[in-house]
């Protein structure tokens, strides 16, 4: 079975039979009931290949059935090397795992290359960086390759319009990074851009906590301690260690 499958008029019908009740229950496989938990919408189940929320029991095949094909194409993603599709199977929480295994399986200055620009893409997407437990992992892996293969890691993480518009920068930048939450003002992730900032720091607040949590930061930092500039989702993004970034200043959004 495929995911396709599970897109088809079958699966479909399957639906409505189970939502009707003309269908036996079943139990939800073992795996995906060992990660149900509680979540702000209740029981919800959270697997880092399927989440999905509103956990209903009734839907329990359906589940199954999905979590089945995706366990299977993943399976073969891994098998014939296709990492890149294989990480981006796993939600999104839970891709820095398959990202380490794929760094593990580095053997030359392209494969390094090409896990660089992997690194890019799951780490432009992820959301609640500060949640990610693997925040430590990407702090070793930029130390090692800055140490040794530095020319391969500026290679691999940005492409070649982003790297053209870095080597336009001048040598000293202004940054900002804008945050409303402990300790927000610490990470990888700055911006050339004060009003991206602005819209981190203020964003999911409503009310009077705009104005008490949103804050901004302001710093410079040296072109040559910048490892990435990303424009893709225009957020004007620079990848930069914290210590880096000098003269920082704080204030209101």
């Amino acid at each position: 079975m495929t995911q396709d499958t599970l897109t088809s008029e079958a699966v479909i019908k399957l639906f409505k039979e189970i939502a009707s009740g003309n269908r036996e229950s079943v139990m939800l496989n073992d795996e995906l009931r060992r990660h149900l938990q509680d979540g702000s919408l209740g029981m919800m189940i959270h697997h880092p290949l399927m989440i999905e929320i509103g956990y209903a029991e009734q839907m329990n095949e359906l589940y199954n059935r999905r979590f089945d094909a995706i366990t299977e194409q993943c399976e073969r993603l891994l098998r014939d090397k296709q990492y890149d599709s294989w990480i981006f199977r796993h939600e999104r929480p839970y891709r820095w795992e398959p990202l380490r295994h794929v760094r593990k399986l580095i053997k030359t200055d392209d494969d390094r290359r090409e896990w660089w620009r992997l690194f890019a893409e799951v780490y432009i997407d992820t959301e609640n960086w500060h949640q990610t437990p693997q925040r430590a992992w990407v702090t070793r892996w930029v130390n090692d390759d800055r140490r040794n293969h530095l020319a391969t890691l500026t290679a691999g993480i940005m492409n070649d319009i982003d790297r053209a518009t870095y080597d336009d920068m001048p040598d000293e930048l202004t940054v900002y990074r804008g945050w409303n939450r402990d300790r927000g003002n610490v990470g990888w992730s700055w911006t050339l851009s004060r009003a991206t900032a602005n819209w981190f720091a203020t964003r999911f607040l409503i009310g009077p906590d705009k104005k008490k949590k949103a804050q901004v930061a302001i710093g410079r930092v040296n072109k040559s301690d910048v490892l990435a500039y990303w424009g893709g989702r225009k957020e004007d993004e620079v990848f930069v260690p914290f210590k880096a970034v000098q003269d920082i200043e704080i204030g209101a959004a």
